[in-house]
């Protein structure tokens, strides 16, 4: 421990300030129903163009949003309702084909 506490004495660079670490993966976890894709759609407008989220200063990222099963209509409207545009975030909606996921999300990612 004190070898590593030594080394690593700045903090990660975050994309959203102490809360997303550039090359890390995070995890939103709570009860179902409770507000988590409001909360990840209102996160990813904000990274988008680089704004605060709740006080936290955001790096601007290009974002894909993977709403793979979700009603594809419930989508459109609250992304609509946040003021998104054509411009802020990537979307792919739908199921994808389990025989084309690679070549398709490598694509997406790409793009």
């Amino acid at each position: 421990m004190p070898e590593l506490l030594a080394t690593y004495t700045t903090p990660p660079e975050c994309i959203v300030d102490g809360l997303l670490p550039v090359g890390g993966l995070s995890i939103l976890v709570a009860q179902p129903k409770c507000g988590k894709s409001t909360f990840v759609r209102n996160l990813m407008r904000n990274v988008a163009r680089g704004t605060t989220f709740f006080g936290r200063e955001t790096q601007s990222v290009p974002i894909l949003y993977l709403a793979l099963e979700e009603p594809i209509e419930h989508v459109a409207h609250e992304f609509r309702l946040l003021g998104a545009t054509v411009d802020d975030i990537r979307t792919r909606c739908g199921a994808i084909p389990k025989s084309k996921i690679h070549e398709i999300l490598a694509s997406d990612i790409e793009d």
